[in-house]
């Protein structure tokens, strides 16, 4: 759904995805409460490379469709995307999510 962020018109919202790069990375990596472990089973698509990573839960980049070319890969499963609001929302809660706004800014100038 459409909305405005200080003024800013977006109609996109990313966040960042990464892999593991080995065993001990992982569980490094999965330590931090903002890091949400995915695996190929969670995605829906046709497409996948049955590997695991990660999502970023606590920075979201804030996009305008219309200004930037992209393409959709995949979709989470619901569940996993259930997930991933819920925390998104204690790490707003919380104070910790980082807000990236620099790609509306530029397209608004």
């Amino acid at each position: 759904m459409p909305g405005i962020i200080s003024g800013l018109n977006y109609d996109l919202i990313a966040s960042v995805m990464s892999s593991f790069k080995d065993e001990d990375n992982r569980k490094k990596k999965l330590r931090y409460k903002e890091n949400l472990e995915v695996c190929s089973d969670d995605i829906l698509s046709e497409k996948t490379n049955k590997k695991v990573g990660y999502i970023k839960a606590d920075q979201l980049h804030y996009f305008n469709e219309s200004t930037i070319e992209y393409y959709v890969l995949a979709q989470l499963e619901s569940e996993l995307l259930y997930e991933l609001v819920n925390l998104i929302i204690e790490l707003n809660n919380d104070g910790v999510l980082k807000i990236n706004l620099f790609n509306l800014k530029d397209n608004n100038l």
